[in-house]
């Protein structure tokens, strides 16, 4: 089994490299393998011919995954310019993962460079976070009726968690409504800077896109590094607008509805 593996290892390193079969070979000369001796020629091709045939087949499926995975990213570029892009990202960063879906990981960091930088990098995070959300694992939800009943010297020191499905983003582009455009299939161009705040979770299969205040994200993000009630509502008081804070009920109540929070886990002395 462990020849075995070693076998495929090698393969896969000389089907990825960047340079072709040649220079993986002789980059790989001490594995104890070789292209001659693992594989027959045939009467029209060599086996260095037949295996970079099958390295182009694998590099169009890699572009394939990264194209479902980025359609708005993709829309935004053209086809011709992503293409370009995601053969420079794979050069880079070849499939070293066995699940496909890790493989865009590193895509949105790897567009951040370009000229569009900034736009496209936000677009393609928004995308990432999609697959990230829909491929969370299930967590078990905080149910509005036990928040409800928590004691109200309680809510100061509790610490409302946040699912694994649930991603928070603030973005200088509003890249929601650029994402939204290319489904509905209009036209897109790099849309002029204006802050948005963004909340994705899950309900069953459906990956929800919610936009938020300032305020709102301020409060989840604080919730999300782990601080108390208290602290999260003091951060949340300092960036809102009075009027704002009197619908702190109402937005407890829709979070707990889209099951972003985790059942609360710990009993406070305060509850007792």
């Amino acid at each position: 089994m462990a020849e075995l593996q070693a076998l495929f290892g090698w393969m896969q390193q000389l089907l990825s490299h960047p340079r072709g079969i040649s220079a993986a070979e002789a980059e790989l000369a001490d594995s104890g393998y070789s292209v001659a001796k693992e594989f027959c020629s045939s009467e029209a091709r060599s086996a260095e011919d037949r295996l970079a045939m099958m390295g182009r087949m694998i590099l169009w499926r890699l572009i394939d995954v990264l194209v479902e995975d980025y359609p708005a990213t993709r829309a935004l570029l053209g086809d011709e310019l992503f293409t370009q892009r995601a053969r420079a990202f794979l050069s880079r960063h070849p499939a070293r993962h066995y699940n496909l879906s890790e493989l865009g990981r590193r895509f949105p960091g790897f567009l951040a460079a370009g000229a569009q930088g900034g736009c496209l990098y936000e677009l393609a995070r928004l995308e990432r976070g999609i697959s990230e959300v829909f491929h969370a694992p299930r967590d078990p939800q905080l149910g509005g009726a036990s928040l409800a009943q928590l004691p109200p010297q309680a809510w100061a020191a509790t610490r409302l968690r946040l699912a694994r499905a649930v991603r928070l983003f603030a973005f200088r582009f509003p890249v929601d409504q650029l994402f939204q455009a290319t489904r509905d299939g209009k036209p897109v161009q790099i849309p002029a800077p204006r802050r948005s705040w963004l909340l994705l979770c899950r309900r069953e299969l459906t990956v929800r896109r919610v936009p938020l205040q300032r305020a709102q994200f301020t409060l989840l993000e604080a919730l999300s590094q782990g601080h108390s009630l208290a602290t999260a509502l003091q951060r949340c008081a300092a960036s809102a607008d009075p009027k704002q804070l009197a619908s702190l009920g109402t937005w407890f109540q829709r979070w707990t509805a889209l099951g972003l929070f985790l059942p609360i886990e710990e009993i406070f002395e305060a509850v007792c």
